[in-house]
């Protein structure tokens, strides 16, 4: 099958989705969303997270001091600490269920691969119709995945990402083209109409694990849109 059409783009989307779930991961803010909330196995499962990010935290600051390995490759052994520590714990939120797919998309061959993030302002966050999130406020920061996304691609008008772009979210299960994914994304969670306005390029990696000193900006971040779209040389 050709590499980045929208056929295979769907095809490797959906196998990552399935990746990612086969870990069985627990995700407090999931339980959340489906409204299953046990309060003994959320508290444990968000401590998990919070441990977990404490331990990337420590991992990142050993990379950032490794001055022979390639930058993307220092990334990439961020992304597989990820990976491990969330086996290894059973947990993992929206965030680390998206750069798992990333990285899988990336080494299965897909192309123009970046982590997108949304959040919303306070007071759409309290005026969300569904009642849990009202309670929780835990639906109002959300990351995804797009393959395929189109280097001109207004990241707030999924018609503009390109007819080879699939929006890959193993955190609700979705692998779907762009505009119907996104109207997924809307469905599944109760988000406003005009929630996709709030969508910026995720810097997770650089912004939250590696320092910035050693990592400088977005477009040296190959999990970023800004990395391939600013060189035509880059998948």
């Amino acid at each position: 099958m050709a590499i980045n059409t929208l056929q295979s783009n769907l095809a490797l989307s959906r196998e990552a989705v399935q990746k990612v779930k086969s870990y069985q991961l627990v995700s407090p803010t999931r339980q959340v969303l489906n409204g299953t909330l046990e309060k003994d196995v959320y508290t444990k499962a968000d401590g998990y997270i919070e441990n977990l990010r404490d331990e990337v935290d420590i991992y990142k600051d050993i990379k950032a001091k490794d001055k022979i390995s390639a930058l993307t490759k220092r990334f990439e052994d961020i992304i597989d600490y990820i990976e491990e520590l969330c086996l290894n714990k059973g947990v993992g939120n929206c965030e680390e269920q998206a750069f798992i797919a990333a990285k899988y998309l990336r080494r299965k061959g897909a192309k123009k691969v970046a982590v997108l993030t949304f959040e919303l302002p306070e007071h759409l966050k309290e005026k969300s119709p569904n009642k849990t999130f009202d309670k929780f406020k835990s639906f109002g920061e959300h990351n995804f995945v797009v393959c395929g996304l189109k280097r001109s691609a207004s990241l707030q008008d999924p018609k503009t990402w390109g007819k080879n772009a699939v929006v890959v979210d193993p955190w609700l299960g979705i692998a779907s083209p762009a505009v119907e994914g996104m109207e997924l994304m809307r469905n599944a969670t109760g988000l406003p109409q005009n929630y996709m306005k709030y969508i910026t390029i995720e810097d997770y990696i650089s912004e939250a694990f590696v320092p910035e000193e050693f990592y400088g900006s977005l477009a040296k971040n190959p999990y970023s849109w800004e990395w391939w779209r600013q060189d035509k040389s880059r998948g």
